[in-house]
């Protein structure tokens, strides 16, 4: 190819062949023509493989918040701890006290057939989302030159949502297992031999104490317990505890406690299990990880999709559900890149303080 016309291509970043290809169509050509058909053509080639690229991965795209590259929907409890509710455009959400429900009245109706007035006590406290986002670089000239077996652009589509629902997860976790979202008296701590993981030996930990006379009977709590939130590692030791064991009618020691008996022995109807990890070193070289859900034990009012009138301990008010989108490079690599963003507006929120119990340090 002439110098001029490789010139050409270095200037208008157009792939050299489709500029070879023009002219030998045609031989008397103008250099302004010449350049603006190639860019044409090159937009509408790059425009091809991004479309076959996002169709090859039509079918596993993830638009399910349960599922995640990650993980999969039994792994992370966010979305059941913490429900869902579409933002309004107020930022307030209605906020029934617990007066509401524990006033005892007099309402027999008077001789004169008067009756007692009383009022609702309902306040609409502000909310206030925040941005999440995370963003993949895809090169498209990976993707044009990949099987129709390997789906690089859904992979890519598939981490940005996991990192944006393990980001969410962690934050779920921190609020509930800080000490700080609960109400005065719903919180207490274990120690030493009263933790659930201390050998038989020296131990005087009693798991169903803590949970239903401790946390569940406790006066403070305005709302019933109906689920157990708590580690892969928590639940394990409170499955294979003797006590547990004993409480759900069996004398065989070596055995475990199934979740349906769990529930049972405790009197919850959903057994929360937070299963995820995260790299708690970020970016560092050597990966080092941590249970997200922590040391404690959480005794919740959850009510799993819970709309924005129903109680429950706590809510996550979403402006703008998890949405994605490209943007186009063309000025790096040899076909371009596409920045894959994802992003979505949430806030959690304690809406119940009084509607939930934490147990903390109950392993060590």
């Amino acid at each position: 190819m002439p110098q001029m016309f490789s010139d050409l291509c270095r200037r208008s970043k157009v792939d050299p062949r489709i500029i070879e290809r023009l002219v030998n169509e045609k031989r008397d050509f103008n250099l302004d023509d010449l350049t603006r058909k190639a860019r044409v053509e090159d937009a509408e080639r790059r425009s091809a493989i991004a479309q076959r690229a996002y169709a090859k991965s039509a079918v596993s795209v993830p638009t399910n918040p349960g599922v995640s590259f990650g993980y999969e929907a039994g792994d992370l409890i966010a979305d059941l701890v913490s429900p869902v509710v579409p933002g309004s455009i107020e930022r307030k959400y209605p906020l029934w006290s617990r007066r509401n429900s524990s006033r005892l009245l007099n309402t027999q109706i008077a001789g004169d057939g008067s009756i007692s007035e009383t009022s609702i006590d309902l306040t609409f406290p502000t909310y206030s989302e925040v941005p999440y986002g995370a963003k993949q670089i895809v090169d498209l000239n990976a993707v044009a030159q990949s099987s129709d077996a390997i789906d690089l652009m859904g992979a890519h589509m598939a981490a940005v949502q996991s990192d944006l629902m393990l980001s969410r997860e962690k934050r779920v976790a921190d609020l509930i297992m800080t000490g700080g979202s609960y109400a005065s008296g719903c919180t207490s701590a274990l120690a030493g031999t009263n933790r659930w993981d201390v050998g038989p030996a020296t131990s005087t930990a009693d798991p169903i104490k803590d949970i239903r006379i401790t946390a569940k009977s406790a006066v403070a709590v305005g709302a019933k317990l109906n689920a157990l939130a708590a580690s892969t590692p928590v639940l394990e030791y409170l499955r294979s505890h003797p006590k547990v064991i004993a409480a759900a009618g069996a004398s065989a020691s070596a055995r475990v406690v199934s979740d349906d008996e769990l529930k049972r022995v405790f009197g919850v109807e959903y057994i929360l299990e937070g299963s995820a990890k995260y790299d708690s070193a970020g970016n560092a070289a050597a990966a080092s990880y941590a249970r997200l859900w922590g040391t404690g034990c959480a005794l919740l009012a959850v009510r799993p999709g819970a709309g924005l009138n129903q109680q429950c301990f706590s809510k996550t008010f979403r402006h703008t559900d998890l949405t994605f989108r490209d943007v186009q490079d063309d000025t790096r690599g040899v076909r371009g890149m596409t920045i894959l963003i994802g992003t979505v507006e949430d806030d959690e929120v304690v809406v119940m303080s009084d509607g939930g119990y934490l147990l903390t340090t109950v392993v060590s």
